[in-house]
């Protein structure tokens, strides 16, 4: 039950839980790994920077990404950025970072890429998502929820706002 979870955060069993999580994410077997970061995302609010970077670092090796497929990692993170409930920028970015490495198409990921780049102010993670939305863009059964989610007018007010940036993989 995440939100009975997440409701007393200061709670000493809460405190041991957040710690063992933390500390299986060090787990040598990637799949352990990978689970665990997973069901933080799910259950942890203050555990998601972790969590991002051990997805994101997975993302970038791809021996894993069959295990990724397999616990359908990328759903989760779909759900995670969509919610959007949290203010760690440097999670977002990792996360962002990791669905642009490894998303093929996932079901509300443009409308969750594109509520991401209309609330984002941080140059590097509307880097991260303009390459997740390019990346989005080689699946043509994506295309149908870009086209609803209104990403192109979106992403003409970013990239007139990059211009001034010193970001440019922004605009390229």
């Amino acid at each position: 039950v995440p939100s009975a979870f997440n409701y007393n955060r200061r709670s000493e069993g809460r405190a041991a839980v957040v710690r063992a999580l933390s500390s299986a994410l060090e787990n040598e077997n990637p799949e352990v790994r990978l689970s665990v970061a997973r069901d933080m995302l799910v259950l942890v609010d203050e555990c998601e920077l972790a969590a991002a970077k051990t997805l994101f670092e997975a993302s970038q090796r791809p021996e894993l990404e069959d295990i990724i497929v397999r616990l359908k990692i990328a759903t989760v993170v779909v759900t995670t950025l969509s919610k959007n409930a949290h203010d760690d920028v440097d999670a977002l970015v990792y996360l962002t970072a990791f669905i642009k490495n490894v998303a093929g198409p996932v079901e509300g990921l443009p409308c969750a890429l594109c509520d991401l780049m209309r609330k984002a102010k941080d140059d590097r993670l509307l880097v991260q998502v303009t390459a997740a939305l390019r990346n989005v863009c080689r699946h043509t059964s994506q295309l149908r929820q870009l086209e609803s989610s209104r990403c192109v007018s979106i992403l003409m007010t970013v990239l007139d706002r990059a211009l001034g940036s010193s970001h440019w993989e922004i605009v390229f």
